[in-house]
């Protein structure tokens, strides 16, 4: 009996996932009006009875939609490069992954967008930002920089970043390009990052 409880309290963890990763592809791809259930479930090949099984309302479908989007836009990026051996080798896997990311989808501009009239969303890109920043920090300061520099370079790479993704919308820069983009980086933050740079 509870080995019957517990296979069916998985199957209902994953068809929940199921519809939070859907609506995170939905949202990517036109932001937060296109969020309709009925065409979630389309996608899904599913009535959207379930939706209304797992999710109380909308709020409460948006609010775990971004924690799965925190794992899958900024955790799996920061595992991956924790992954490498020295600091460095992890700031240049980072960035690697980072700046040749394949453009399509875009959901940070929507976050974003949605984040000026939305408390949750507003929150999310908060906890994004200062987790992908703090992490920046910790690799550079790991480079052997002082903590006032890495605190410093860690926005500064961070804003560069962003302004790099709005420019590239859409594209997905070629080995020249990228290889210029680490050249760069490593000349400002005075780190050598050519060792990491595996395309």
């Amino acid at each position: 009996m509870p080995k019957k409880a517990a296979t069916q309290g998985s199957k209902k963890r994953r068809e929940r996932r199921d519809w939070l990763l859907a609506g995170l592809m939905r949202f990517a791809d036109g932001g937060e009006q296109n969020l309709r259930v009925e065409r979630i479930a389309e996608d899904l090949g599913v009535t959207k009875g379930s939706y209304y099984y797992y999710f109380k309302n909308r709020d409460e479908f948006i609010e775990q939609m971004l924690e799965i989007a925190l794992e899958i836009t900024t955790q799996v990026f920061i595992d991956r490069a924790s992954a490498e051996a020295t600091a460095r080798e992890r700031l240049a896997s980072l960035l690697l992954s980072v700046f040749q990311e394949q453009r399509g989808k875009d959901f940070d501009f929507y976050i974003r967008q949605f984040a000026r009239k939305n408390r949750t969303a507003a929150r999310f890109v908060a906890s994004m930002d200062n987790n992908r920043i703090e992490f920046l920090r910790e690799l550079i300061e790991g480079c052997g920089k002082t903590a006032d520099f890495a605190s410093s370079g860690a926005v500064f790479l961070y804003n560069y970043y962003l302004g790099f993704y709005i420019r590239n919308e859409g594209k997905r820069p070629g080995k020249a390009a990228l290889h210029e983009q680490m050249r760069l980086i490593g000349k400002m933050l005075d780190i050598d990052l050519s060792g990491g740079q595996h395309t």
